[in-house]
């Protein structure tokens, strides 16, 4: 009866029409919280496992904002960025071989992974007015806010209530 659904001592039973709609219904709300219009920002490793997720840092200056991301092992060459809308996008690959030959063996070893960052801005960014920089496995990355955003921005000053 009701001991049929029930897993058995001696190992699980299969195709258990009961567990097999609790796996579907915990895919679907994997599934649904990934594709959340809340998360279209945040770095999600691709089916294949090989994307990889640089560590950024995003702060806010006077005139605009700094993104620092964290590359190392890759090269220069190998990094794109490009101002969409709203939005920096940090793209690229690292790609690394070292071998070890000594007297009784040969190691190759090999890694390879791409990486894409988007970052959301607030504002619409002249790509005319982002600067990079790259050193050191640290990118940075300044974008000027434009004038009026500039002008919107004011501090409010809080009194304390005696």
């Amino acid at each position: 009866m009701a001991s049929s659904f029930l897993p058995s001592l001696f190992g699980t039973r299969k195709n258990t029409p009961v567990f097999n709609s609790l796996q579907n219904e915990i895919d679907r709300v994997f599934e649904d919280f990934r594709k959340s219009p809340y998360l279209e920002n945040m770095p999600f490793p691709d089916d294949d496992h090989s994307m990889l997720v640089p560590k950024i840092d995003i702060s806010e200056t006077e005139g605009g904002l700094e993104v620092s991301t964290e590359l190392p092992g890759v090269n220069m060459d190998e990094i794109e960025i490009s101002v969409i809308g709203e939005n920096l996008l940090i793209e690229g690959e690292k790609s690394d071989e070292q071998k070890t030959e000594e007297k009784n063996y040969r190691l190759v070893e090999r890694s390879y992974g791409r990486f894409s960052r988007s970052v959301p801005l607030g504002f619409e960014a002249d790509p005319d007015t982002v600067d990079a920089k790259f050193s050191n496995g640290i990118l940075k990355v300044s974008i000027e806010k434009p004038a009026e955003v500039q002008m919107k921005t004011k501090k409010i000053k809080i009194e304390k209530v005696s």
